[in-house]
């Protein structure tokens, strides 16, 4: 859940609406159109199952801090007399950037390190979020609503995909634009027991997209009581730590030094902060998961089954409204309805498992393994741009390579320079 974030945070850069994804960027290497790629020639599916490897909780704190393994919030059924006031404050667009913004995935790995400190990332294909999995698959269809950019980064035989906005927060204001998605997520939920004081839960979760192995992180906006059991299949193998001291050994190589850094993200040109670890909550059993949503009609299939499937959620709860008064809410396990939604899109889901492949080859064969991706809307028709990356700030740390690639006997720094 996004939530308003106190006025100590540093104050976000404004960058021109056309020129910000192109920001940091060299020549271009590269063009994908969408009428190039090809099928896959396996089945993209999710009857394989996924595996649960951590989570954490965002902390409102000045400092990063997360808890791990938290929890997301209850979901609580508003009552249909209810009036939501329409979204005012500013949010959150992507907090992993905002409060890391030197190495977003570093909170994945945190609590990794106490969740799953035994894990190895030496046959993961993919690290990617889910955020950035939908926008290749609208790219893919053929439509781009939105420009985007990503920044890819090739660790070994790993191609991370990092997730880069215009802006990792914005202010809602305006009462003709605003919408009422930030404030019905407050009024249907309740934080969990003892975290008052967490802004967001996020869930990291392993599967097979065709031949690729994945590791894919997303928000999860809450959870339902409803102990009804899954048909989908998932491997919850956790080695939480039974003591503070187990959990300071295994954050141990992890830790990092207070200094300035100069992020890749809006407004993180400011102090470089170790991200704290408490542990405290308990991991949610995968089939619970809901996805929230504020509607003025029903959602077409197209607009929220993608999030779902990629993220293997099972519930949608849609608030229908007609400018803030709730008129109906529906609850509903989406569970048959993606395995439909899975089949239809069969054929673009093929086409982004070999775009993945595609560009784990363009990333291998840059001098830094290491490129950004542009997808502008104004292009037609639509096509990705890969560009040479001019930024030198590395994605992950070598303390993370050596812990999480077994492989990493010299520094990742180190190859890429070579």
């Amino acid at each position: 859940m996004s939530v308003i974030e106190p006025s100590k945070q540093p104050r976000p850069i404004q960058l021109d609406a056309k020129r910000w994804p192109y920001r940091g960027t060299g020549i271009l290497i590269q063009t994908i159109f969408a009428t190039s790629l090809e099928e896959c020639p396996t089945h993209v599916g999710s009857a394989d199952g996924y595996e649960v490897l951590c989570s954490y909780n965002w902390r409102s704190t000045i400092h990063p801090s997360i808890y791990v393994p938290g929890a997301p919030p209850t979901y609580m059924p508003p009552a249909l007399a209810t009036t939501l006031p329409q979204d005012h404050g500013t949010y959150f667009i992507d907090q992993n950037a905002y409060r890391s913004p030197w190495s977003t995935f570093e909170p994945m790995f945190r609590a990794l390190s106490v969740m799953q400190p035994s894990c190895a990332f030496d046959q993961v294909d993919v690290i990617v979020n889910r955020n950035s999995l939908r926008k290749l698959l609208t790219f893919v269809h053929g439509s781009v609503p939105d420009t985007f950019r990503v920044d890819l980064t090739l660790v070994h035989d790993t191609l991370v995909i990092t997730r880069h906005e215009r802006k990792t927060r914005e202010r809602v204001w305006d009462s003709v634009t605003a919408g009422y998605g930030h404030e019905y997520e407050r009024h249907c939920t309740t934080p969990a027991p003892g975290m008052a004081d967490s802004t967001s839960h996020h869930r990291v979760i392993r599967y097979r997209l065709g031949l690729l192995d994945c590791v894919v992180r997303f928000e999860v906006d809450a959870r339902t009581d409803d102990s009804s059991t899954t048909t989908n299949p998932f491997t919850m193998h956790v080695e939480t730590p039974k003591s503070t001291d187990d959990i300071a050994e295994a954050l141990e190589g992890l830790s990092i030094t207070a200094n300035t850094v100069k992020g890749r993200h809006e407004g993180s040109d400011h102090q470089r902060h170790r991200i704290e670890v408490v542990q405290k909550g308990s991991l949610q059993y995968p089939g619970s998961l809901v996805e929230l949503k504020a509607r003025k009609k029903i959602p077409r299939d197209k607009d929220v089954l993608p999030q779902l499937w990629f993220g293997r959620v099972n519930y949608l709860a849609v608030g229908l409204h007609t400018n803030g008064d709730l008129r109906d809410v529906l609850f509903e396990n989406v569970e048959s309805r993606c395995l439909e939604w899975e089949t239809r899109c069969q054929s673009d889901l093929r086409k982004l498992e070999q775009l993945l492949k595609r560009l784990t080859v363009i990333t291998r064969s840059t001098s830094r393994r290491s490129c950004v991706m542009v997808c502008d809307r104004g292009c037609k028709p639509p096509r990705l741009a890969i560009y040479e990356d001019l930024d030198t700030q590395p994605v992950l740390s070598d303390q993370i390579l050596k812990q999480w690639w077994t492989k990493s006997d010299r520094s990742y720094q180190h190859e890429n320079n070579a």
